[in-house]
Protein backbone atom coordinates (compact mmCIF):
# COMPACT_ATOMS: atom_id res chain seq x y z
CA UNK A 1 0.00 0.00 0.00
CA UNK A 2 1.35 3.26 -0.82
CA UNK A 3 2.00 5.85 1.66
CA UNK A 4 -0.55 8.26 0.57
CA UNK A 5 -3.30 5.94 0.71
CA UNK A 6 -2.56 4.32 3.93
CA UNK A 7 -2.68 8.40 4.98
CA UNK A 8 -6.00 8.77 3.84
CA UNK A 9 -7.06 5.36 5.48
CA UNK A 10 -5.55 6.96 8.69
CA UNK A 11 -7.48 9.99 8.48
CA UNK A 12 -10.56 8.38 7.81
CA UNK A 13 -10.24 5.78 10.92
CA UNK A 14 -8.83 9.23 12.98
CA UNK A 15 -12.08 10.73 12.26
CA UNK A 16 -14.37 7.50 12.81
CA UNK A 17 -12.96 5.46 15.73
CA UNK A 18 -15.35 5.72 18.88
CA UNK A 19 -15.49 4.82 22.36
CA UNK A 20 -17.69 1.62 23.00
CA UNK A 21 -20.07 4.46 24.24
CA UNK A 22 -20.10 6.06 21.03
CA UNK A 23 -18.46 9.24 22.13
CA UNK A 24 -15.05 10.43 20.79
CA UNK A 25 -11.49 9.92 21.95
CA UNK A 26 -9.10 12.26 23.64
CA UNK A 27 -6.70 13.25 21.11
CA UNK A 28 -3.95 11.80 23.28
CA UNK A 29 -5.65 8.55 22.73
CA UNK A 30 -5.79 8.43 19.46
CA UNK A 31 -1.95 9.49 19.34
CA UNK A 32 -1.09 6.68 21.25
CA UNK A 33 -3.28 4.24 18.53
CA UNK A 34 -1.24 5.92 15.90
CA UNK A 35 1.76 4.62 18.32
CA UNK A 36 0.70 1.44 18.69
CA UNK A 37 0.08 1.05 15.10
CA UNK A 38 3.24 2.24 13.54
CA UNK A 39 4.92 -0.07 16.32
CA UNK A 40 3.46 -2.89 14.76
CA UNK A 41 4.13 -1.95 11.41
CA UNK A 42 7.90 -1.14 12.23
CA UNK A 43 7.65 -4.81 13.69
CA UNK A 44 6.37 -6.53 10.46
CA UNK A 45 9.19 -4.88 8.32
CA UNK A 46 7.03 -1.10 7.13
CA UNK A 47 9.82 1.20 6.35
CA UNK A 48 7.90 4.54 6.52
CA UNK A 49 7.18 6.21 9.86
CA UNK A 50 3.42 6.79 10.25
CA UNK A 51 3.79 9.08 13.44
CA UNK A 52 6.92 11.52 11.68
CA UNK A 53 6.95 11.13 7.96
CA UNK A 54 5.65 13.76 5.88
CA UNK A 55 3.57 11.66 4.11
CA UNK A 56 1.42 11.19 7.37
CA UNK A 57 1.14 14.78 8.25
CA UNK A 58 -2.82 15.07 7.46
CA UNK A 59 -3.40 11.96 9.74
Amino acid sequence: MTPEKFDKLLRKFDAEVKKRDGTDYEPDSLRIMQSAIERYLKENGYKTCVVRDREFRNS
